[in-house]
């Protein structure tokens, strides 16, 4: 019923998931590891982007013309995700002990990457809900789940 491709990137956006979750508990994976796994995070979106990149294609030849209001409104989605996940890595690496600059406004850059996180979690909760029944059916096939 699923190629494997299906679920190869199914898994791969679970882990992406996870990994995004527990970026947020920084008591859990402390300085060192959130600047790794957010790294790890931004290569994973990449590889998911290109495992789409065909969809991303047809749908962007597409946008401007006729077209299901609910591609339309995905793609949109999508692109939030991207935006929202690049100013997330753009200011974590600003924020990073591993370019220790010394910033006079670290209070707001760290507001920004905290406000740029949460909305783009926002934005994935959002996608999980509108994906639901293709993630179940997608990881049930992963597992041998009927």
């Amino acid at each position: 019923m699923f190629k494997s491709k299906q679920v190869r990137n199914g898994l791969v956006d679970a882990v992406l998931l996870v990994a995004f979750l527990a970026e947020f508990y920084m008591s859990l994976t402390g300085i060192d590891l959130h600047q790794w796994l957010g790294i790890v995070i931004g290569l994973g979106a990449g590889y998911h982007l290109l495992a789409h990149w065909k969809w991303v294609e047809a749908v962007l030849a597409r946008f401007f013309k006729a077209m299901p209001g609910q591609s339309r409104w995905y793609a949109m989605l999508d692109a939030a995700l991207l935006v929202g996940l690049v100013l997330i890595i753009e200011s974590g690496v600003i924020l990073s002990t591993w370019l220790n600059l010394s910033l006079s406004n670290y209070a707001a850059w760290s507001a920004f990457h905290s406000a740029a996180s949460i909305i783009t979690l926002l934005l994935l909760v959002t996608k999980l809900v509108l994906h639901w029944r293709w993630i179940v059916r997608t990881l049930g096939a992963a597992f041998g789940i009927p």
